[in-house]
């Protein structure tokens, strides 16, 4: 899968100008490429935590 910007530069004129390239990249994405991007992020986010403690990765814990 190709990511927002993988292998170019943009430059936009405005912030609401690359907001709206940004919006109308994310509508042309499936549900099953967000929910790609989203465990990819929270894998770069908790990076640190997963290589601590891997089997976290498996596990999805709703607190109260």
């Amino acid at each position: 899968m190709q990511s927002y910007g993988e292998g170019r530069i943009q430059f936009h004129k405005s912030f609401e100008e690359q907001e709206n390239d940004n919006y109308l990249w994310l509508k042309s994405l499936s549900p099953e490429q967000h929910l790609y991007y989203a465990t990819q992020l929270i894998k770069r986010v908790f990076a640190n935590e997963l290589k601590q403690h891997p089997g976290l990765g498996n596990k999805i814990k709703f607190e109260n």
